[in-house]
């Protein structure tokens, strides 16, 4: 197995969340993409502080696990997307918008440099995390389809993170770390769906989807 470097585009819930359980795991290569500032609603749908307010947040998120692991991740204090080149083999997209979502896939598909693609995304009591082989014809494919990859436009008003939603968000943060450490152990991906359910009890399933 090759060395495993970590791409994170976005510092909010679920990227802040991801990254320091990653680092907490062990894995030192790791870069974060973002480029919003620290609000303060974000101090309890986040890893951030009151006192981390107004300040970058892939700043205050590399204090924060460098003291709380001592592994000191690499800033790029601008929002990744098309054109941007990764160092990482392995990239998790973690944000809003479908469109960067997009962006990123069409960028790195296809392309034998990156190895896992993560992306997830999060309601108020629902997710999806994907895990998909970029270099894989029919994963390319299926995840790229419109059924998946729909228009922001199409994409539903769902309620911020806040305080009541965060075993959501842990839980994303957990389905994100088991997949890149399942592929550090040899697992090979295609084309992965794990939804998520907190309305109720709670309830995780995975599912390989075919074309």
């Amino acid at each position: 197995m090759e060395k495993v470097r970590i791409s994170v585009v976005g510092a909010g819930s679920l990227g802040s969340y991801a990254t320091l359980l990653l680092a907490s795991m062990g894995y030192e290569d790791i870069e974060v993409y973002d480029d919003d500032l620290v609000e303060y609603h974000n101090r309890r749908n986040q890893l951030f502080r009151t006192e981390d307010m107004e300040k970058l947040k892939v700043e205050v998120l590399a204090e924060l696990v460098r003291f709380l692991t001592g592994v000191k991740i690499i800033t790029h204090c601008f929002q990744a997307g098309k054109g941007t080149r990764f160092s990482g083999n392995v990239i998790i997209v973690l944000v809003h918008s479908m469109q960067a979502r997009r962006e990123i896939f069409e960028e790195i598909k296809n392309n034998p440099r990156y190895k896992l693609f993560i992306e997830a995304r999060s309601g108020e009591h629902s997710a999806r995390v994907y895990a998909i082989n970029p270099s894989d014809p029919d994963a390319v494919k299926r995840y790229g389809s419109d059924e998946i990859l729909y228009s922001d436009r199409k994409s539903l008003d769902t309620p911020c993170a806040d305080e009541t939603t965060q075993p959501t968000v842990w839980t994303v943060a957990a389905t994100v770390a088991h997949f890149v450490r399942k592929w550090t152990e040899g697992w090979y991906p295609v084309c992965e769906e794990t939804r998520i359910y907190f309305k109720e009890m709670p309830n995780v399933e995975t599912e390989h989807l075919s074309i």
